[in-house]
């Protein structure tokens, strides 16, 4: 379609929406003040919420371990791999070693360095893929440097700069805002290789990192790869098969590295959660739906990823890459469950994608409405209800219960985790050791041997098959992870603390003076009652244990059980 200015009545809205050549300079300035707005809004989000996740220390605490000579363990000399972000443990152990500075501090330096280029990157991307689009509907030259034309990327950086759930982590100390940042960059090589007219490595290479950044990597790496060689002017099975070789080739990297180090095929993550039976994937659905309700996606989402695959000019634009992205990521979300942390960890990565997806749909329809038939007005309708729908996505999660969570371990869970760990470093002998459900915090800052009592970070329990009682309870089991324990088995390891009651810190002391077995009050329905039952209700807890009581810093108590001398 011929790219022509239109003639409509004179009026203001017109004026300020009419394709009119521009100038580099305003352009320039246009974009610097955009992005710069987008930086500050993810900045200061990221800073309001101020969250750091228990899973992040467990990161932390490899690192902790490599650094110091210990290996890439948990516990020292026992080889498990209880991680599942390999790239970024590496990374945060280089760094560390060179830099020697606070091992969180890093991590949450580095997690918000990656989102904020995330940002900028979803604007390039974005702006490659509309100079794809232009190019394909129009090959008129008046199009460049257009001011309408420099909006739909600044629309999608901004919907990416006002995520709550990409803000919340990506201070949060994991990889998410480094695996999400990989996934855009893949996107943005691989339509260069388009827009350059090229056929290079680099987006190959980064789909080959991204399988090293989290398990589902080399699916959504592979994914990227086929869908830019499907949507490739000058695709070959060569192409194709070069580059598949490439992610495939970091990804058995890895598992070689993995049989070598650790003699297992997958983390030990893989082996302790439950697989993808109906029950999970009907959690994945219900976490997506949630996600969807809460950020405009229940609607918007679904839309334009039809839209990315079925039109042409948007599949060739890029459409087809990002709602690949999208459906592989979803479906990585359905057979897992969903997540057990707050705010949509899980969604986050295709976050970019679903922006990238909404700002090329807005980049064809105001290429489509730049023709003298087309109303003028719809265009400022368009453009209103986009930035409508960026401040709709920016509320805080209102479905369900994420922003909930998100308050509870921001405010008394991670806090009390945190203090009862430092207070173990300080009181506790060396060889102590001890058993919890949460092993993040509490592992890092005590630095003593943690024997996880839901298998994450250890082998047996991991490989082990749930009591009987057990996997019927985990039918209703809403926390993907979570689903195996051994109580006799931790019992067993003679631990010197049992941290029940999910490390029981208290605003007033339990007693002490009850029996073991009945010291933590469970409420009636609780699932840390579940996870906990087979320890708390062994037969030989009361004649090991004791319960003690003390008091922290904060004026807090923290509650748990010790072994009794004369049963080390």
């Amino acid at each position: 379609m011929a790219f022509q200015k239109a003639n409509p009545p004179a009026t203001w809205y017109n004026s300020l929406l009419e394709p009119k050549p521009m100038t580099t300079p305003k352009s320039t300035t246009l974009r610097a003040i955009g992005l710069l707005l987008a930086g500050i809004i993810l900045l200061a989000r990221g800073l309001a919420f101020d969250f750091v996740s228990d899973d992040a220390f467990i990161s932390l605490r490899y690192v902790q371990n490599f650094i110091s000579g210990g290996g890439l363990v948990f516990n020292p000399g026992d080889k498990v791999e209880g991680f599942s972000n390999p790239l970024w443990v590496l990374s945060l152990s280089a760094f560390g070693r060179i830099l020697g500075s606070d091992l969180l501090l890093l991590a949450r330096v580095f997690g918000g360095a990656f989102a904020i280029l995330t940002v900028v990157l979803t604007w390039a991307t974005a702006k490659r893929a509309q100079d794809l689009l232009v190019g394909r509907m129009t090959k008129n030259e008046e199009t460049k440097g257009n001011l309408i034309l420099e909006v739909p990327p600044l629309v999608a950086a901004l919907l990416v700069a006002s995520n709550p759930p990409l803000a919340c982590w990506s201070l949060a100390g994991l990889e998410t805002s480094s695996h999400t940042f990989l996934i855009v960059l893949g996107f943005f090589f691989a339509l260069g290789e388009w827009t350059k007219n090229k056929t290079c490595f680099m987006s190959a290479t980064v789909c080959g990192f991204l399988a090293l950044s989290r398990p589902e990597g080399i699916l959504l790496g592979l994914g990227i790869v086929a869908a830019t060689w499907f949507a490739h002017p000058k695709k070959s099975n060569r192409y194709l098969l070069t580059r598949c070789l490439v992610v495939v080739g970091f990804a058995l990297s890895l598992h070689a590295f993995r049989w070598i180090y650790y003699g297992e095929i997958f983390p030990n993550t893989f082996y302790a959660k439950s697989g993808a039976t109906l029950i999970r994937m009907e959690q994945g659905a219900l976490y997506l739906l949630g996600a969807f309700m809460d950020h405009g996606g229940a609607i918007i989402l679904p839309g334009v990823i039809i839209l990315g695959l079925a039109m042409p000019a948007l599949r060739k634009g890029g459409g087809l890459i990002f709602s690949t992205l999208a459906l592989l990521q979803i479906a990585f979300v359905t057979q897992a469950g969903g997540d057990g942390l707050p705010m949509y960890r899980f969604v986050v990565p295709f976050i970019p994608a679903s922006s990238l997806l909404l700002g090329l749909c807005l980049s064809w329809f105001l290429l489509r409405t730049s023709t003298p038939d087309r109303p003028q007005p719809a265009r400022l309708g368009v453009l209103l209800l986009a930035v409508g729908y960026v401040i709709y996505c920016s509320a805080d999660p209102q479905f369900g219960n994420q922003y909930r969570l998100y308050r509870d371990q921001k405010d008394v869970q991670i806090p009390a985790w945190t203090e009862a760990g430092q207070w173990l470093a300080k009181s506790a002998a060396p060889d102590d050791t001890l058993a919890c459900v949460p092993v993040g915090a509490i592992s890092y800052y005590s630095r003593l041997t943690v024997y996880d009592m839901l298998g994450l970070t250890d082998r047996h329990i991991a490989h082990s098959d749930p009591p009987g009682w057990r996997k019927r309870l985990n039918e209703e089991q809403r926390w993907a992870g979570h689903e195996k324990q051994d109580g006799k088995y931790i019992i067993s390891r003679r631990p010197t603390f049992l941290l029940l009651g999910n490390i029981a810190v208290t605003d007033e002391p339990l007693d002490r003076n009850r029996k073991a077995s009945r010291f933590i009050p469970y409420p009636t329905a609780s699932w840390i009652k579940v996870w906990e039952y087979d320890v708390a209700n062994h037969e030989d807890l009361d004649r090991l244990y004791q319960p003690q009581v003390v008091m922290l810093p904060s004026g807090k108590f923290f509650n748990f059980l010790k072994l009794r001398d004369d049963a080390r």
